[in-house]
């Protein structure tokens, strides 16, 4: 039972790389989830590979209507 839980656990983490490249349809690598694995394990920074976004902060002004209806 121990090794067939883990068969599954394999099988869905493929099946999510599988599914993550679908879904952000990347025409520079064939399977995206496994490329950023691969460059994780051979020790290339993020700010290098580009693979995750820099800012992921956007700081606005919300501009309100002057009518103020009472």
């Amino acid at each position: 039972m121990y090794v067939v839980t883990k068969l599954f656990y394999t099988l869905n983490i493929v099946v999510q790389f599988v599914l993550l490249n679908a879904c952000l349809k990347s025409d520079e690598y064939l399977f995206f989830g496994f490329q950023v694995l691969q460059d994780l394990l051979n020790g290339k920074p993020w700010t290098e590979s580009g693979h995750f976004p820099r800012v992921t902060l956007c700081d606005f002004e919300v501009r309100y209507l002057a009518n103020l209806n009472r």
